[in-house]
């Protein structure tokens, strides 16, 4: 049986799945969150909340029961590299024969041989008929999200963002809002700082921004009904904490304009998954096995022995080692 048949039985396999969850994911995704990864979906609010799709997208994370998600014939991970790559060290094979597994595109090379047999990579596409150039030029706002952990962003990663929007938009300073997040960070935990981290991002702000950078809270941004002429853009460090995240769905779903090309476009020649009148899953080939990020891994667990909780100050920083050699 040659490749190119194999990966057309694969979608034809997808397509009967898809039409399965259609059923069932609503149900399974409020389940799972609360019941499998409630305190780790608390943490990450309002980044985890879910998703309203057939594709079932979820945070794998740090589920130990992987025999809940053969509930589901789709599964759509929309974890980074900082949970992604522990749950591939809890699980070294899927247990659900019968669940088909899509990953993030740039983060599938770090998807195991025992699991390719069952997988997809995924994009997330802009409908380009619909995100209009001009509105890029003179938006109504501009609004700037980003979350207050180390995880996240760090001091260098804001002050370099903000930076190139105001590059981009020299004159506009006043347009600029700032939704910023404070939660405990959900990927480790560390003793008390002298400085807090937050506080440091709060300093980086004033200093590019100046003192009278506009903050709001997300349930004041809630309260905007049109972001058809607004932009966006999400400071983070690029696929470490999430491949995708309800934030980024809810400005694309509603028509806002991301300022910097961080989507795809789609092909016209796969198979895609309409999330919102203006942006769309892709289903692609998975990227090409990276074995250099796994003898990396096996070295370290060689050396010191990764312990049964993943999510932990120490291995945090390795995976932000392995993320920063391989990923930027």
């Amino acid at each position: 049986m040659n490749t190119q048949f194999q990966i057309q039985q694969s979608i034809r396999t997808f397509k009967n799945n898809l039409l399965a969850n259609m059923r069932t994911q609503y149900d399974f995704q409020n389940k799972y969150n609360f019941e499998y990864i409630k305190n780790f979906i608390w943490k990450i609010y309002p980044y985890g909340e879910k998703i309203g799709s057939p594709l079932c997208p979820i945070f794998l994370a740090n589920n130990k029961d992987m025999g809940v998600l053969g509930d589901q014939r789709v599964v759509l991970a929309q974890d980074g590299f900082s949970s992604l790559f522990p749950f591939f060290l809890n699980h070294s094979r899927p247990s659900v024969p019968d669940t088909t597994f899509l990953f993030k595109k740039e983060l599938s090379c770090i998807v195991p041989k025992t699991w390719r047999g069952q997988s997809f990579a995924y994009n997330i596409c802009l409908d380009q008929t619909k995100y209009k150039e001009d509105r890029l030029e003179s938006p109504s706002s501009i609004y700037i999200f980003s979350t207050l952990i180390e995880s996240e962003v760090d001091e260098q990663i804001m002050r370099d963002e903000l930076g190139k929007v105001l590059e981009k938009y020299p004159d506009k300073k006043d347009k600029i809002k700032l939704i910023l997040f404070q939660r405990s960070d959900p990927f480790t935990s560390y003793p008390e700082e002298p400085v807090p981290h937050c506080f440091k991002m709060i300093r980086v702000v004033h200093d590019v921004l100046g003192p009278d950078a506009v903050l709001i809270s997300f349930k004041d941004f809630q309260k905007q009904k049109d972001l058809s002429n607004s932009v966006f853009h999400y400071i983070t460090r690029d696929k470490f904490t999430y491949a995708f995240n309800y934030l980024e769905h809810y400005f694309l779903s509603r028509n806002c304009v991301p300022i910097f090309d961080r989507y795809a476009k789609a092909s016209g020649k796969n198979v895609t998954v309409s999330l919102s009148p203006f942006h769309c899953v892709e289903i692609v080939e998975l990227d090409e096995f990276n074995e250099k990020i796994w003898d990396d891994v096996i070295e370290i667990d060689k050396m010191v022995g990764f312990p049964e909780d993943l999510f932990n100050e120490n291995f945090f920083y390795f995976s932000l080692d392995l993320h920063k050699k391989y990923f930027t």
